[in-house]
């Protein structure tokens, strides 16, 4: 299993492109059955919808500077995820965007997933943090739609080492600074 574990957010700052992008903390949140043990049962069907999703804040304001930021972002989009039947087996969250790769229930699209996770973290985040709302007055966090892949045409390692190797270089930046 990959150690996606840690929680190291590293202060806001620039890269050597002056992206300030790439300031990321990676988590695992649940480990990863290889396998038969991948497929999932259920009522009528069984199979593995899991996928790795992302996707930016509007305009790429950095909104996730501070560390408790995305502590808060991380614990948000958990309790979204749980509240509606899905597994999050890796989380990183950058200063303007959110990586996860996430098994989603059979009920559930991955548009549908998507405006889940998005719309409650939305919601929550201008509720705790009112002062986003100076830089968002009409209440939209995220940029319209998001990127997804499926899991199934990538193996689940490669696409968790892709967000490690995101918390990686923001830790790498980090030092040399």
């Amino acid at each position: 299993m990959l150690n996606c574990d840690r929680v190291i957010i590293p202060n806001s700052g620039t890269n050597n492109k002056g992206d300030s992008a790439a300031q990321i903390t990676a988590v695992q949140l649940s480990g990863y059955p290889q396998g038969e043990d991948r497929m999932n049962s259920f009522s009528h069907s069984y199979g593995d919808s899991t996928y790795h999703l992302w996707w930016i804040t509007k305009y790429r304001y950095n909104m996730f500077r501070k560390r408790w930021h995305k502590y808060l972002c991380r614990d948000i989009l958990q309790m979204v995820a749980e509240r509606h039947r899905m597994i999050v087996h890796c989380l990183a969250i950058g200063d303007d965007h959110v990586h996860m790769v996430v098994t989603i229930p059979p009920t559930l699209s991955v548009s549908k997933a998507f405006q889940l996770l998005k719309g409650a973290s939305s919601f929550a985040l201008f509720k705790a943090i009112p002062n986003f709302r100076k830089r968002y007055p009409r209440g939209h966090l995220w940029e319209i739609g998001g990127k997804f892949r499926s899991v199934g045409d990538v193996d689940t390692q490669t696409v968790m080492e892709y967000v490690d190797r995101q918390n990686q270089a923001s830790i790498n930046q980090f030092i040399t600074q």
